[in-house]
């Protein structure tokens, strides 16, 4: 800040540097001034839904419900696969989140009560209380989740026409857990037409993703804000 505030800086560089971080979501702009906003959510800088109904959708995000650190180290990585039926009748897809806590704690006992602790570090090494929200297409039927209290499980109807399901898990230090999602998805979604957006949480890391769509497949990180594939292409 001391330098930009002094002018000791490349500027071109500085902008090169603020336009990759609002590609990658890294950075989010909301403004007031309607015509603003709608530019901004053109750009997909606004950290909006980037939904199109006439495509699959996956937008998987977390919400970190303890008072700690987790996040800044926790891994995750995302498969996708998506099943034509034999005959007519909609495809099934499964979204299935991994997540790996790198950091052991023998003995520790999963506390949700609000704390600071001694250090960022010892903040980061606590269990991870997590709220879990997947959006898909609009009209998309909950038929399976493993990975999740069974209580907190929902399905409705979300921002900008997608379905979201939901749910909560708690995961210890030092451990894996495996969060997936099978549904229905609506029969506007075929073979012939199928194009897939699958759109990365602001402000995490650079997703591994592996995608199953019958007979194509694709493996990548997902660093940029969202990904658009269409197989046949």
């Amino acid at each position: 800040l001391r330098r930009l505030e002094s002018g000791d800086v490349s500027y071109p560089l500085v902008l090169a540097n603020v336009l990759q971080a609002l590609d990658e979501g890294a950075i989010q702009v909301w403004m007031k001034n309607g015509e603003v906003a709608s530019q901004l959510a053109t750009t997909g800088w606004d950290g909006g839904i980037a939904y199109n109904p006439d495509a699959d959708y996956v937008y998987y995000t977390d919400t970190n419900m303890g008072y700690n650190k987790v996040d800044s180290v926790l891994e995750r990585t995302l498969d996708f696969h998506v099943d034509w039926p034999a005959g007519d009748g909609p495809a099934t897809a499964t979204a299935t989140m991994t997540y790996r806590h790198p950091i052991a704690a023998e003995g520790h006992i999963c506390d949700q009560s609000p704390r600071y602790g001694t250090s960022y570090d010892e903040m980061a090494a606590r269990c991870y209380f997590d709220y879990v929200r997947l959006h898909v297409p609009g009209g998309s039927r909950l038929l399976n989740v493993t990975g999740l209290e069974g209580d907190s499980i929902s399905s409705a109807r979300s921002e900008r026409g997608t379905e979201r399901f939901g749910g909560y898990f708690v995961m210890p230090p030092g451990t894996e857990h495996t969060v997936s999602f099978t549904y229905e998805l609506p029969e506007r979604i075929t073979p012939e037409n199928y194009a897939l957006t699958i759109q990365r949480q602001s402000g995490t890391n650079a997703l591994p993703v592996t995608v199953s769509v019958t007979p194509h497949e694709l493996s990548t990180t997902l660093a940029a804000r969202e990904l658009a594939w269409t197989p046949a292409q």
